[in-house]
């Protein structure tokens, strides 16, 4: 069974609003002119390989960014080495521009607006790796999540409570506005569930998926492969099924994650057969026959039962 690996994740997308999170719309706002917007030469910027979000749909969002005639929200950048820059969030936007750029419809030429900003300015008791993950997650607080990119939040975000926890913090302040965050005594759970703008249930969700599922079925899930509620079901079989049912949807190479109702007719195909025969059931029911040796009385309700689990029997065997 799986743990979480993060070199396992491709990641997914980014856009639109999810939740209310850390930042609200006046510290968002806030947050973004408290800092100067500049205009940095986006060949002087580099991805940033401890972002795991995806970077698809690129053409669609350079599409959205022209008919719009400006970038809404500015990119944000942390300093790097030789006077460049790391990227901290806006992947998807920095390549949607440098797309543009090259059709030749970007009207800031090869500069692209920023918000230079150091992780390292971040004042939590975490070192600079996991400050770094926290700047990331929180500045994609309003982008479109897929499950992928839930999975990956979840465990980023219970590694950097555990750290907080770890270091004796008790309130932390998150967010631009200043809001504090009460972590000590919490559940990690409920804490994770509160900056995510999610319901601890959903939350155990994932966590079930991550403790029980069979490695190719965690990564299936975070390659955008499979839903979460598919791979759900697809938890019901046995590890070596599972297996199976993830090489078959990887040969198909499917254009989006598969959901529950495919997952279920791909179920039926996987599913190891067994020999079913007189001398099994013999062997199954011999407790049961030799107890109607000499008769047993059961309630008319009980025996209702029996009459059900004998045509579902009939139904499995195609009687």
């Amino acid at each position: 069974m799986s743990k979480f690996k993060a070199d396992m994740i491709k990641g997914a997308g980014e856009g639109l609003k999810v939740g209310a999170g850390l930042l609200n719309e006046v510290s968002k706002e806030h947050a973004i002119n408290r800092r100067e917007i500049e205009y940095i030469d986006m060949d002087k910027i580099h991805a940033n390989p401890n972002n795991k979000y995806s970077v698809d749909g690129i053409e669609d969002l350079a599409q959205a960014i022209y008919m719009a005639g400006e970038l809404e929200q500015p990119i944000i950048l942390k300093p790097y080495e030789n006077n460049e820059y790391m990227l901290t969030t806006g992947e998807r936007r920095w390549k949607a521009i440098q797309l543009l750029r090259d059709q030749g419809k970007w009207k800031y030429d090869n500069l692209v607006p920023a918000i230079v900003k150091d992780p390292n300015e971040v004042n939590l008791p975490l070192d600079e790796e996991t400050k770094e993950m926290f700047s990331i997650l929180i500045t994609n607080q309003y982008r479109e999540k897929t499950d992928a990119d839930m999975f990956m939040e979840i465990q980023e975000w219970k590694k950097i409570f555990a750290s907080l926890k770890a270091a004796g913090a008790e309130v932390v302040p998150f967010g631009a506005g200043g809001e504090e965050v009460t972590i000590k005594g919490e559940k990690t759970r409920n804490l994770v569930a509160q900056q995510m703008n999610l319901s601890p249930a959903q939350v155990g969700r994932f966590e079930k998926l991550d403790n029980q599922g069979s490695d190719p079925l965690v990564k299936a899930v975070l390659d955008n492969q499979i839903t979460l509620p598919a791979a759900e079901k697809a938890m019901e079989l046995e590890e070596a099924d599972q297996k199976r049912l993830v090489e078959g949807i990887k040969k198909e190479k499917p254009t989006k994650p598969v959901g529950t109702k495919e997952i279920q007719e791909k179920i039926k195909k996987v599913e190891a057969e067994i020999l079913f025969d007189k001398e099994i059931w013999h062997e199954q029911v011999k407790n049961i026959e030799a107890r109607l040796e000499s008769g047993s009385k059961v309630k008319e309700s009980e025996y209702k039962k029996i009459q059900s689990a004998i045509v579902q029997i009939e139904k499995v065997l195609g009687c």
